[in-house]
């Protein structure tokens, strides 16, 4: 992982080196040339997030997380941010497995008027799914 930033103090020279050491992981940059069997497509990994996650608690940039000095993993603040560490290397990685399995032509079917999965309009996507289909097919 290559760190866009970094943070040697937390610039108030309490001398405490509650942030000596910590730098911010993720977002990784992504960068594929053409020709690759595969993409890489992740935002960064469980340590690259945790990491970071842990410098932007010592960052200025947060000023109403100062109070918050413990860096134990035993604490409760720590451990939630673990955890949302693991929801985001998940998160990254079927991310990065769906890219990978789309190939080919990809249709997109925009439903108006509908939500984010068109459940309230399955009259419309159901007809516009079945055309496709059967024009896929060479039905049609």
């Amino acid at each position: 992982m290559t760190s866009q930033g970094s943070s040697s103090g937390c610039g108030a020279g309490c001398g405490c080196g509650c942030c000596a050491g910590t730098q911010v992981d993720t977002p990784v940059p992504v960068a594929n040339r053409p020709g690759l069997p595969a993409i890489a497509d992740r935002a960064g990994d469980y340590g690259g997030f945790l990491s970071s996650m842990r410098a932007r608690l010592s960052s200025p940039a947060y000023p109403a997380l100062a109070r918050l000095t413990a860096r134990d993993t035993g604490d409760p603040a720590i451990a939630l941010l673990d955890g949302w560490a693991i929801v985001a290397d998940v998160l990254t990685f079927y991310t990065e497995r769906l890219a990978n399995e789309v190939k080919g032509p990809v249709v997109l079917n925009l439903v108006e008027e509908g939500n984010h999965i068109a459940n309230n309009r399955a009259y419309c996507w159901r007809t516009q799914s079945a055309d496709w289909m059967a024009e896929q097919l060479g039905v049609a």
